[in-house]
């Protein structure tokens, strides 16, 4: 069958492609009718006045999948209830009506007010019904049909509906058919989910097993084929993630006006689910990249790799809510500002990164004259040379910077040759889920929570660099006139390999913790939060770990001076003034600097230059 071929070609998971070919065999043979249909003679009872139990019918509401509905009033509390025909004459026995009566009191135990309540379980000329809660207004189902639905109302009510399912599903309660014609819209504007616990009730009660079957009879799955998720479509015991899958099947049709898997033919709902449903923002342009990826991850095939919990799904929501929520929130008659010239922008950016670069190579040259002790006209030097002094440390950065963002680009170049391999491509789509679902969990999204994170990361980052490379720190920082011994031959070349390593590292986090810092202002810009103080710190440990990269730039890396004799020893001209040197002698005990005329006899050039710190010899 061509079926069966596109599966052995398309689907990489022999669990899920063996039981999508027994279904396509299964479904392939003539069934009975399912055992929930009912004649019309059966459903044509119950006029109004007729007594079900203590309850008097008052009118007919409809007929859903599950049997008819109708509208009753509870004379002994004076309240209008629901009648759910259940259970028709043809389905006997006592087994059956304990295990819907079971069901229907576990559902009753739910009490939330995004819930229909469970009031009751009655008997009538062979039937069974449900009481339950009467909820007046209509269906999310009518109300699709009548009007799109605006974004911010669609992560309303999809948040509504997931504190809803995880109240039930701590109750150890799963709906099973979650839709929109189960979702009432009541006259206040608040939804409420209907049969909870029916369509688990039925399905229990409905179900005939077969050992043997690796797949259910037709008419066991209780539920809605276009929301069912592929493991209850499968037939394969399935837990509260179900309902995870069918309210994110919900969201997207709310979002772009249509369904993900528009068959209603089971088989065809499976197959379309092994080629994965397209995102809603692909649909529907409109939609937000973060409703589209929510959307997504509660669509995922796999149940390891949607949301784990009701809650989580909620949680999701809010903070798409809040994204959303700034434009929405501001008030109407507020003035909004005129947007900003790209000339004014260019010319403040260009004005700021200026003043960065001359604050910078001025910090560099007095962290440099401080460890030399360099002073008055000996540290004397021209404004235009701290633009040059940090645009020099800043060139080994930007090029680990580049290289980094080219292994990036490089690498997901290959990822997308390799997604062209349906196993590589199954493989991708696993971890992007795990990630989007360890991003969900940790609330990465939420920048009162990951701002803090970013901060102990970061304090707990430079304390690791301080450990690490403490004995360096205190060489740079220390005055080479006074320094033992054990710190100048820190500076020195013996140890390039620490001061490289210093340099990668901090380089390193100064990219990572950018990045974590340009994601907490994407977050702000979402969701505006009047707290600074996290954010602050943030601010506080890039700009340390930039300072403490690039200060020592002119110690470690440009310590170059031209190297003299002067009565005999080893010396370096590490400044001028007028007529007068300033000489360091790195084999003489401190003070190692002396002020010298540059006519002084005792002085002899090497004609050399070399590191200040280089290892003692013989000049040549």
């Amino acid at each position: 069958m061509e079926r069966e071929r596109f599966l052995h070609e398309s689907c990489t998971d022999p669990a899920l492609r063996d039981g999508l070919i027994a279904l396509i065999k299964k479904h392939s043979r003539s069934t009975p009718a399912p055992v929930g249909t009912r004649t019309s003679d059966e459903t044509a009872g119950l006029a109004s006045g007729a007594l079900v139990g203590p309850y008097v019918v008052l009118d007919r509401l409809g007929r859903g999948g599950m049997g008819e509905v109708f509208l009753a009033k509870d004379p002994r509390l004076d309240r209008l209830v629901a009648l759910k025909c259940v259970l028709s004459r043809d389905i006997a026995g006592d087994d059956l009506r304990n295990r819907i009566i079971h069901e229907a009191r576990a559902a009753a135990r739910i009490t939330h007010p995004g819930i229909a309540g469970v009031y009751d379980v009655v008997e009538h000329d062979g039937r069974t019904f449900i009481v339950m809660e009467y909820v007046p207004g209509e269906s999310l189902a009518a109300v699709l049909r009548r009007e799109p639905v605006s974004i911010m109302r669609v992560v309303e009510i999809g948040q509504a509906l997931a504190e809803a399912l995880a109240a039930a599903h701590r109750a150890g309660i799963i709906h099973r058919d979650l839709k929109p014609a189960n979702v009432q819209v009541t006259t206040d504007g608040s939804v409420k989910i209907l049969d909870f616990g029916i369509a688990m009730a039925v399905a229990s009660a409905t179900t005939r097993t077969d050992p043997g079957a690796p797949l259910p009879l037709q008419g066991m799955n209780q539920g809605t084929p276009p929301y069912m998720s592929p493991e209850q479509l499968l037939g394969l015991n399935v837990d509260h993630r179900t309902d995870l899958f069918s309210l994110a099947v919900v969201l997207f049709e709310m979002a772009t006006g249509r369904r993900p898997f528009d068959s209603l033919d089971p088989l065809d709902v499976l197959l379309a689910s092994v080629r994965r449903a397209p995102r809603a923002d692909r649909v529907d342009p409109r939609v937000p990249a973060a409703l589209a990826e929510t959307i997504d991850v509660g669509l995922s095939a796999d149940p390891a790799l949607r949301y784990q919990t009701a809650a989580e799904f909620a949680a999701a929501l809010h903070r798409v809510r809040h994204e959303l929520a700034p434009d929405d929130d501001r008030a109407g008659d507020a003035v909004r500002p005129q947007p900003v010239s790209l000339r004014v922008i260019a010319a403040t950016v260009s004005a700021g990164i200026l003043i960065v670069l001359w604050c910078l190579g001025w910090i560099m040259t007095v962290a440099y004259n401080n460890t030399l002790g360099r002073e008055g006209g000996f540290a004397s030097e021209p404004a235009r040379a701290y633009f040059v002094w940090s645009a020099r440390s800043l060139v080994a950065p930007f090029v680990y910077a580049t290289l980094t963002m080219a292994a990036l680009w490089v690498g997901r170049f290959l990822l997308q040759l390799a997604a062209l391999s349906r196993s590589a491509a199954t493989a991708e789509r696993r971890i992007a889920s795990a990630w989007k679902s360890l991003s969900v969990r940790l609330s990465l999204d939420d920048v009162l929570v990951f701002e803090p994170g970013l901060m102990t990361l970061g304090i707990a980052a430079l304390a690791l660099v301080a450990w690490q490379f403490n004995d360096l720190i205190l060489a740079w920082g220390s005055n080479i006139s006074t320094a033992s011994s054990a710190q100048l031959a820190r500076l020195g070349a013996e140890h390039e390999n620490e001061k490289v390593m210093y340099r990668a590292v901090l380089t390193v986090l100064l990219l990572l913790f950018s990045g974590g810092l340009a994601h907490a202002v994407r977050l702000r810009s979402r969701r505006p939060t009047g707290r600074w103080g996290s954010f602050a710190a943030c601010m506080a440990i890039v700009a340390s770990i930039l300072l403490l990269n690039e200060v020592p730039y002119r110690i470690l890396w440009k310590n170059q001076a031209p190297r003299i004799s002067y009565d005999g020893s080893r010396c370096y001209v590490i400044g001028a003034s007028s007529s007068d040197w300033l000489i360091f002698c790195p084999d003489l005990p401190p003070p190692r600097n002396k002020i010298v005329r540059s006519s002084d006899p005792r002085i002899h050039p090497s004609g050399l230059t070399e590191s200040i710190f280089s290892a003692a010899s013989e000049p040549r």
